[in-house]
């Protein structure tokens, strides 16, 4: 909604398109970890930190970026609805929307995979994501676990099966040096 008046082209004035550039400014200035950080000291540990951080910096991001793509928008249609008596709003819905939507989706699902790399790096602030319960699973040594979240994440696929066999054999060595006594002690199978 903010990047209609934040498109040059199309805002009702020049206040109030600099008062919501600035503003989709300053979302996107603050990068989600530190909103992150200051949602978990504002809300406490969990989800709702880490939600509100991506938000908070994707409105700015998405803002800027919708409103470079309507102000590319042909203005013909624009001109059109308006001469036709149709407000500012039924312009931006009718004359301008249909040109950015392409754009708009495109920018959505970028934004989206840009949000789920941000959410694996917040969770270990404490602000939920994927990446909380990465940190719990190596907490308790629940390696197969922390293997299958590290899947959607992790750029390096193929490995992962590697990864998941390592962490298994790890997983079933002894960890202490106790369990090092009794495992020597213990026969060997025949």
């Amino acid at each position: 909604m903010l990047a209609f008046p934040a498109a040059r082209n199309i805002a009702p004035s020049n206040t109030i398109y600099q008062l919501t550039r600035r503003f989709l400014e300053a979302l996107r200035t603050i990068p989600e970890i530190v909103y992150a950080l200051i949602f978990v000291w504002a809300f406490g540990v969990g989800a709702l930190a880490g939600i509100l951080a991506i938000a908070l910096h994707s409105a700015g991001a998405n803002g800027k970026l919708f409103a470079e793509a309507i102000e590319n928008a042909d203005m013909k249609p624009w001109d059109g609805v308006t001469s036709a008596g149709g407000s500012w709003f039924a312009a931006c819905r009718f004359a301008i929307l249909p040109q950015v939507l392409p754009n708009i989706l495109s920018y959505l699902l970028l934004r989206f995979e840009v949000n789920i790399r941000s959410a694996s790096v917040i969770g270990f602030v404490g602000a939920g994501g994927i990446s909380f319960a990465h940190l719990d699973a190596y907490r308790t040594h629940d390696f197969e676990v922390a293997a299958i979240l590290s899947a959607p994440i992790s750029p390096l696929r193929p490995r992962l099966a590697n990864v998941m066999c390592t962490a298994r054999m790890w997983r079933s060595a002894p960890m202490h040096a106790r369990d090092l006594k009794v495992a020597a002690a213990a026969p060997a199978p025949k």
